[in-house]
């Protein structure tokens, strides 16, 4: 059974699947018969207006994706019954029977769904819009202004979930109100296309050069997201690659200073090119600018540690219950665990939760570069497949438990140690529990040594606590000395 459910009535429309909201309200305005189900049933229903005053008044006052009030909403039939529009069939009417679709990158989806709902604020509409004012026609139009590579039109419309059409809407409007571009253009919106490629080629001519320097500034691997996480870029250059200005390569702050020129500094009227990093909204719109050339970074605390699960169930031992550890740093936390890969080729990285930072991802290799800025000593050389490589050791096992006792006995760890640790055991039964639990998640042992390996080294010298955390933080918030000007966009 194909009904209008709240998914399927907030979808937007394209060129087979009508606005549903406006085609109910036409089909009680003019009493056109439809499908509905009752029971195991089909029957057809007429909804005369008359009936319907205030039905029709909530429908017209429905907000995007708002399924709490879609489910309240009654309809009386003919047969003065009441029924939900959640018993209405998905019919030809309403755009139905087209079959269902999926498989598509969801970031790619919203983030190219982002654009042109921009561009149709900026280049079509010119004003703020409801999502009521979503049509076929007018995205069509304002794909003309659009590139998101092979991420399509026809895929934005088909595969954007309900809330995420609500984001746009939000988001465009937000942006539109307060980052105007230069008069008298038309704004062009990449995502994936040869032009924002482009201007990511720029960053690695700078990091190459970057490289090849006595003195080289940009820490680790530095990828695209950590120089600018833009994910969508507003322009008034053009649609094709060739339109941008060439950028200079030779220093970062030659490269970033001109990014910042080029979003006019502040000034609305010489806005001509901007990244903005986006999250879905749900309730009101925020955005925080980064990496204003000459602006004071920020600087955060260390606060302490823990080694456990932050909710243990019942006979757990704290140490053993997860796989990660945390770093408390100003008014938010770091999670560092092995992500992905296996025990011998771990991927293990932090990410940030609980602060404007939120989401900002560190990967080992960066973490171990700002150990040994910070320190002088790292937990590996190159890469953490050393460390797995010399697990399962005489050696490895001796350190691992080292560490472990200090938790409970040396005088930094207990300060700063959030955890409960319990009882501490001996190093047979350690080494016996933490290789059961490597049963249960291959990964365990590498994850959990390289997190107290780090911890061993941050407890060694407490003085370097704070300038350890700012270098995260940073990284995390792509926000570092060698990071460029972008517009961060949150609730």
């Amino acid at each position: 059974m194909a009904k209008l459910t709240a998914d399927e009535f907030f979808k937007m429309p394209n060129a087979k699947r009508p606005d549903r909201r406006k085609k109910l309200l036409e089909a009680i305005n003019d009493g056109i018969s439809l499908e509905i189900y009752v029971g195991s049933k089909e029957i057809q229903m007429v909804f005369p207006k008359k009936k319907n005053i205030n039905s029709i008044r909530l429908i017209e006052n429905l907000k995007m994706n708002d399924k709490s009030g879609f489910a309240t909403i009654r309809l009386i039939g003919v047969d003065s019954k009441s029924y939900k529009i959640s018993e209405i069939k998905k019919s030809e009417f309403f755009g139905g029977g087209g079959g269902a679709r999926g498989g598509s990158d969801l970031t790619a989806t919203t983030e190219s769904g982002q654009c042109y709902v921009t561009s149709l604020v900026f280049n079509i509409k010119k004003k703020s819009i409801k999502w009521e004012d979503l049509t076929y026609e007018d995205l069509l139009e304002a794909s003309k202004y659009v590139d998101t590579g092979t991420t399509t039109l026809d895929t934005v419309l088909n595969e954007s979930p309900p809330e995420w059409v609500q984001s746009y809407v939000k988001v465009a409007n937000y942006l539109f109100a307060n980052y105007k571009m230069k008069s008298g253009k038309k704004i062009y919106f990449h995502r994936d296309s040869a032009f924002h490629k482009k201007i990511f080629s720029y960053k690695k001519e700078c990091l190459d050069n970057d490289k090849k320097s006595d003195t080289q500034q940009a820490p680790g691997s530095f990828d695209n997201n950590k120089w600018n996480p833009g994910d969508i870029w507003m322009t008034t250059f053009g649609k094709e690659a060739h339109t941008l200005p060439v950028l200079p390569s030779d220093s970062w702050s030659s490269l970033n200073r001109e990014i910042y020129n080029l979003s006019g500094k502040g000034v609305a009227s010489n806005r001509e090119m901007i990244g903005v990093s986006l999250k879905k909204i749900e309730g009101a719109v925020k955005a925080d600018e980064y990496n204003i050339p000459g602006s004071k970074k920020s600087t955060y605390t260390f606060n302490g540690f823990s080694v456990s699960a932050e909710r243990l169930n019942k006979g757990q031992i704290p140490f053993f219950s997860s796989i990660d550890c945390y770093l408390y740093i100003g008014d938010g936390r770091v999670q560092f665990r092995a992500t992905s890969g296996s025990a011998s080729k771990p991927s293990w990285q932090g990410e940030i939760s609980g602060s404007t930072a939120a989401g900002g991802k560190v990967g080992g290799g960066n973490v171990n570069i700002y150990l040994k800025n910070n320190y002088g000593v790292g937990i590996f050389r190159e890469s953490e497949s050393e460390l797995a490589n010399k697990a399962n050791t005489p050696a490895f096992w001796k350190d691992f438990y080292a560490i472990y006792k200090k938790l409970f006995n040396d005088t930094n760890f207990v300060r700063y140690n959030k955890t409960d640790m319990g009882e501490i055991i001996s190093e047979t039964e350690f080494k016996k529990i933490a290789m059961a639990r490597a049963k249960e998640t291959d990964s365990f042992i590498i994850s959990k040594y390289m997190c107290i390996k780090m911890i061993d080294v941050l407890m060694s010298d407490l003085t370097k606590l704070d300038s350890f955390a700012t270098d995260i933080f940073l990284y995390g918030a792509s926000n570092t000395n060698q990071s460029s000007y972008f517009v961060k966009i949150y609730e």
